[in-house]
C-alpha cells in the first residue's frame, strides 16, 4: 500500500469515527516547531476531550486560534491546493488536509507529511481508577 493510500484510509476511518461520535468541536492543544500539531476534539472541553488528531512535519496551518467546528476532514482538492500555494507563497510540503464545517461552509487547511488520530478520553482534572483509553492531561500532572 502506498503512503498516499494509507493516508486516505486513515482519513476514511477518522471520518467514520467523528460521524459516529457526532463530534465537531476542536482546538489546538499542542504545536511543536512544525514537528507536531495536535488538535483535540470533544463535546465538553470543560472536563475532557475524546479525540486527538496528530499532524507531523507541518509546513502550513490555516486554523482559528480558538475552538472551531469541523465535521469533515479530507485531502484538499487541486484547486484548493493551488489557491493555498499562492496564499502561502509556495508552501506545498506533504499532504494538504482540508478540515471542513459543511454546515457553514468554513474550510481550514493544514499541510503536513503525516496524519494520525487517537480515540481516548483525556481528563482535565485528577481522577482515580482510569480505564483503558483514558488518561489525565499532561498539564494536570
Amino acid at each position: 500500500m502506498t503512503f498516499y493510500n494509507n493516508i486516505k484510509q486513515k482519513l476514511e476511518s477518522f471520518q467514520n469515527d467523528i460521524d459516529t461520535m457526532n463530534m465537531e468541536d476542536f482546538y489546538i492543544i499542542k504545536y511543536d516547531n512544525s514537528e507536531k500539531l495536535i488538535l483535540a476534539g470533544s463535546f465538553d472541553f470543560s472536563y475532557y476531550h475524546n479525540l486527538e488528531i496528530i499532524f507531523t512535519n507541518v509546513s502550513f496551518i490555516l486554523l482559528p486560534g480558538s475552538v472551531f467546528k469541523i465535521n469533515k476532514i479530507r485531502l484538499a482538492k487541486n484547486d484548493e491546493t493551488k489557491k493555498l500555494q499562492e496564499f502561502s507563497h509556495g508552501y506545498n510540503e506533504g499532504f494538504t488536509f482540508c478540515l471542513e464545517d459543511t454546515y457553514y461552509n468554513n474550510k481550514f487547511y493544514i499541510s503536513a507529511n503525516g496524519f494520525e488520530y487517537k480515540v481516548q478520553t483525556v481528563y482535565y482534572y485528577k481522577r482515580e481508577n482510569l480505564k483503558e483509553n483514558e488518561k489525565i492531561a499532561d498539564r494536570v500532572k
